[in-house]
């Protein structure tokens, strides 16, 4: 009689495995790394590498029409598509394997021109349709801080742990920390940027006397941009750059704020000009949730727009623009 119970118990077990097992082997496509919400340069090449579950083949759509097909390898596929138009596309994976098992994936890809240098003259005017897509905001500042580097204090380190040259003072490493970039300007006169790399263990800077915001454990990695690094590829921008939550504002919309414009503000070289309204949604930060948005004055000393209060109280209007040649613009300065 023990023996039929035992025998029973492992078949349900065995049954429960083989539950489990399928239910892991459930079809499933996609792209990964950098490809998902990727963006890509007109009339260039683009690669695409993906993995899929249970399927055999994947058939490609872009904006709805079928491109080609591609079989599944040890999981894994790839191929190379070159966008002939400017803009916002769909691309479509549908899986398919045995005994009709399908999967499906859509993603976003923005096609733009390969950036050049063109400076932002802060001139563009008012949007065509600014009662769409109206949303309201509250806003907090961040800036990049500028320090001088020292013969000895708290060096910024990889996510090694390995010092990477700059040593900062107690308190100017944890407001590095905190705006996630810093700009340091060696014995030469000459600075450099640093920007957020992640977290990790060891090495921990107590921050408590500045911050409730726990950042004793950032690690910073030398910055493409000259303002520092946002999300994807782009570059900050000061007056330009905005962190957004991307489940409320995705990344790379262009957000025009009529409080903004007419508000002078003073560039990085010195010379001002008159803001025109319009910012680029490129960054995001671990307190940016809903409706809070962070603006990137760069490296001023102040906050030059007076509807940016710093709580959630202050709110104001701002809308979502599609007008495609400032989307252009202002994508190509975030890239170059």
């Amino acid at each position: 009689m023990q023996g039929q119970l035992v025998t029973r118990m492992v078949l349900l077990l065995m049954l429960t495995i083989g539950l489990v097992a399928c239910e892991d082997q459930a079809p499933s496509v996609s792209l990964t790394g950098s490809s998902e919400n990727a963006l890509a340069y007109v009339g260039e090449e683009t690669k695409f590498t993906g993995s899929g579950a249970n399927i055999t083949k994947v058939d490609i759509y872009l904006d709805g029409s079928f491109v080609e097909s591609h079989s599944i390898s040890s999981g894994k596929f790839a191929f190379n598509f070159t966008f002939e138009e400017l803009g916002n596309h769909e691309l479509k994976l549908e899986g398919r394997g045995a005994e009709g098992a399908s999967a499906e994936a859509n993603y976003q890809v923005l096609v733009v021109d390969r950036p050049t240098v063109d400076h932002d003259k802060f001139q563009f005017d008012l949007p065509e349709h600014q009662g769409r897509n109206q949303k309201t905001w509250w806003a907090t500042y961040y800036y990049l801080p500028k320090v001088q580097s020292l013969s000895s204090g708290y060096p910024l380190r990889d996510m090694s742990g390995r010092s990477i040259g700059p040593i900062l003072s107690h308190k100017n490493w944890c407001f590095a920390a905190m705006e996630g970039s810093v700009h340091v300007v060696g014995a030469d006169g000459k600075g450099v940027t640093y920007n957020y790399a992640g977290t990790a263990d060891g090495y921990e800077v107590n921050c408590k006397a500045y911050f409730s915001w726990n950042v004793s454990r950032t690690k910073f990695k030398l910055a493409r941009g000259e303002w520092g690094d946002g999300v994807r590829r782009y570059k900050l921008i000061p007056y330009r750059t905005i962190a957004v939550d991307p489940n409320v504002t995705p990344y790379g919309s262009i957000v025009y704020i009529p409080a903004a414009r007419g508000t002078v503000i003073t560039l990085p070289d010195g010379s001002q000009t008159t803001h025109d309204g319009y910012f680029f949604a490129g960054d995001t930060g671990g307190a940016i949730k809903g409706t809070h948005i962070d603006v990137y004055i760069g490296t001023a000393k102040r906050n030059p727009f007076s509807w940016v209060k710093s709580r959630e109280s202050g709110t104001f209007e701002a809308y979502i623009v599609n007008d495609p040649i400032i989307r252009e613009k202002l994508t190509n300065i975030h890239l170059n």
